[in-house]
Order: C-alpha cells, then sequence, then structure tokens
C-alpha cells in the first residue's frame, strides 16, 4: 500500500517521512511541502502541488491588467505611481517569502513604478488582516492605497471588508480598492461576482486530487510516475508534480466558482 499526507506543518514533514521508511511505504506529500532534504533522503516520496512563486507572479498581474486599465481612476494621486499594501501570510513560511518576492518582481518586470506603503503579516487571518488594513486606511487615507496583494484570499477578504466599512468597493468605479488574493475559495470568487474584490489565483485542488491519487495507484504497482500517469495538465521535475495556477478573472470566474463548490 501506499500514503498520502497533508501534514500540519513542514517540520512534521521528516519524522513522518522516516515512520513510511523505516517500513518502506511509498508517499506522496501534498499542500505543505517537505524540505529538499526529506525529499532526498527516501527513494520512494512523492510531492504534489503548485509553484509558490507562480502564484505570486499571477496575483501581482492580475493588479497590473487593472492598473494598465484603469490608469485614470486606479492612480488616485496622478503621481504615476501604484501606492501599494501587501498582506503576508506567517513570516518564515516558503510560500510567504516567494509569493511576496515575485510580486516584486512581477511589477519590475512589467515596467510599472510602485511604492510599498505598507507591508506585514495576518497570519493568513481574515479578522487581523481587517484589522491592519483598517489601520492602514486610518493611516494613509483609502485614496492613499492604490492596491493590495495578499498572499492568501482570507487575507484578502479582511482587506475587502476594511474598504466596504469604507463605503468603498460598493460598485462605484472612483470608489474601488483592487484588493487580489490567492487560493480562489468560493468566499472570494463569489466576491468577485459581487465587484468587491478584484481577482484571486486558483490552486487547482481537484487536479491536484487527481494527481495524487493516480500516483498512489502508479507506485503500488510499480509503475514510473510520469506526466500521462498523474493524469493531468502538470509538470513533473523528478519526484516533484506541479499542477498549475490559474488567474480567476471575468472570463472564468463562473467556471471557476462551479468547480469550487463542487470540490467543497
Amino acid at each position: 500500500y501506499a500514503v498520502a499526507i497533508c501534514a500540519p506543518n513542514s517540520e512534521s514533514t521528516q519524522s513522518l517521512m522516516e515512520k513510511c521508511k523505516t517500513e518502506n511505504v511509498p508517499v506522496v506529500f501534498f499542500n505543505m511541502i517537505p524540505s529538499e532534504e526529506t525529499m532526498n533522503a527516501y527513494d520512494r516520496i512523492w510531492y504534489v502541488g503548485a509553484d509558490a512563486k507562480e502564484s505570486g507572479v499571477m496575483c501581482a498581474q492580475a493588479l497590473i491588467n487593472y492598473w494598465n486599465a484603469n490608469k485614470e481612476i486606479a492612480d488616485k494621486n496622478g503621481d504615476g505611481k501604484l501606492q501599494l499594501a501587501i498582506l503576508q501570510g506567517e513570516i518564515g513560511n516558503n510560500d510567504v517569502i516567494l509569493r511576496t518576492a515575485a510580486y516584486e518582481e512581477t511589477l519590475k518586470a512589467q515596467g510599472i513604478d510602485y511604492e510599498i506603503v505598507a507591508m506585514d503579516t495576518a497570519n493568513w487571518d481574515k479578522g487581523q488582516a481587517l484589522d491592519k488594513m483598517t489601520a492602514w486606511i486610518t493611516a494613509f487615507g483609502i485614496d492613499g492605497i492604490e492596491g493590495v496583494l495578499a498572499n492568501n484570499d482570507s487575507m484578502a477578504m479582511g482587506a475587502v471588508q476594511a474598504a466596504l466599512n469604507n463605503n468603498y468597493n460598493m460598485g462605484d468605479p472612483a470608489k474601488f480598492l483592487p484588493i487580489v488574493g490567492i487560493d480562489a475559495t468560493v468566499e472570494a470568487l463569489q466576491a468577485m461576482k459581487d465587484g468587491s474584490l478584484l481577482g484571486t489565483v486558483l490552486n487547482d485542488r481537484k487536479n491536484q486530487s487527481i494527481a495524487v491519487l493516480n500516483i498512489l495507484k502508479a507506485v503500488t504497482s510499480g509503475q514510473e510516475v510520469t506526466k500521462d500517469v498523474v493524469g493531468v495538465d502538470s509538470t513533473v521535475d523528478g519526484k516533484y508534480v506541479w499542477v498549475p495556477y490559474a488567474i480567476v478573472d471575468q472570463t472564468n470566474l463562473d467556471s471557476t466558482l462551479e468547480l469550487m463548490l463542487s470540490v467543497e
């Protein structure tokens, strides 16, 4: 037999791998990525997930698309510079580091003149993000922040609530604070439908689940893990199977919401 594990944190992946190695049981980790050392210490281990850097690139791209298309109303103070706030997940988390770095790399690569006016952790939490965003709006004024990038949708929704509390993001294009998250949660997708959230990035959990199951079947029957065996759009890089992210915008919003409701 073989096991699939979504570890509670990255530290626990080492001891979980060692248990599998002792019993010579193949293991597929998903969602929480083990360290390189853990992955290299056992020959019957795989990881299925999405590239955190790619999600950061797409998150920033969604904001850039809005900024470039709506310059007159998006550049509230007319200085040609995007005044940006960033809500981070847990400090030290690998996804947080990669996503946040990707925001800046993408803005620079696209030639966007920007200034980070505020950046802090809200620990993936909606309530903490609401508190942080409310404090920043008080400090800079709501028009002093021209875009918000959040490391996940829970924090993006906290920022949305802060905007709504200030009578923004209620349908008036001139009173809109563009906020982008990551994960394509049902709550975030519904907020996109009502116009209060600009965008999110789909972490394709359905295809990741299919990939995990197909790898488990393959390794228990002694097959090599290839893209054909994985059976979904993916990149197989040795022991790592990457399922791509996708920007969610108005073109694929309805189909993504349908998908997420079906896997809830």
